[in-house]
């Protein structure tokens, strides 16, 4: 999650859920956006049915799942997603804040892993997601804005933890040219400022990574030798392995 826009969150969660896949583990990825940019990635931006009906108790996330390819499984946004925080506004916020944890706890199947993309803006859909963590990955691409995107769930974050278990947090660099000056001195101010919470494989940038969004598809199904392909399966890698930087 990162509150600014562009810096590669939902093109990680496809990517990295896709590459998670490839290497044998059972994903299931839900769109918490109420853009529904994950959902319209995987063709399913016209379901009416989504997390917005296992939010409001009308289904639970087994029957919101839409199997894609093999242990790879989509949860959209459903109809109604952007009302939610309208929806809730009477209601117990600590009580709807564990709704996605619950649903989860419930679910009949085990899963390796769960991959939630988050809307930009904070409310009760990002936390929601925060609470039912046990993981967040802040993608960080080389420009100020991000940064400051960046410093702000920092904030969140911690102010989450006085309520929650504590999820382990985790910094991803997207986009990254080489040749840029800048995002080498952005890219050594944060390994400075976390360490060893640097996940170790940088995103680079990819005009393969930007095309296969126009053609919804995981970059593994529209270029499998791109650079993008590459550094999404050495990202699947780190989080199997714990590397970081």
């Amino acid at each position: 999650m990162n509150q600014h826009t562009q810096v590669g969150k939902t093109v990680t969660t496809l990517n990295l859920g896709y590459a998670l896949a490839l290497m044998n583990k059972k994903v299931t990825l839900i769109d918490m956006d109420p853009k529904a940019q994950l959902s319209q990635d995987c063709q399913l931006d016209g379901a009416t049915v989504g997390i917005n009906q296992v939010l409001q108790d009308e289904i639970t996330l087994d029957q919101a799942i839409n199997s894609l390819a093999e242990n790879f499984d989509v949860i959209p946004v459903g109809s109604g997603l952007a009302d939610y925080d309208q929806v809730t506004e009477n209601s117990s916020r600590l009580q709807q804040s564990h709704k996605l944890k619950r649903a989860i706890d419930n679910m009949s199947e085990q899963q390796d892993f769960i991959l939630i993309d988050c809307p930009s803006k904070p409310g009760l859909l990002t936390v929601n997601a925060l609470l039912a963590a046990d993981e967040i990955i802040v993608p960080v691409k080389a420009n100020y804005l991000s940064m400051q995107g960046l410093v702000s769930v920092i904030s969140l974050f911690k102010r989450l933890k006085k309520i929650s278990d504590g999820a382990k947090l985790w910094l991803l660099l997207t986009q990254m040219s080489q040749a840029d000056k800048l995002a080498s001195e952005l890219k050594a101010i944060v390994i400075s400022y976390f360490p060893q919470r640097i996940l170790d494989t940088v995103i680079r940038q990819d005009d393969a990574l930007a095309e296969s969004r126009t053609h919804n598809k995981a970059i593994f199904d529209y270029h499998q030798e791109s650079h993008g392909a590459a550094d999404y399966f050495s990202l699947a890698q780190d989080i199997i392995e714990g590397r970081v930087s």
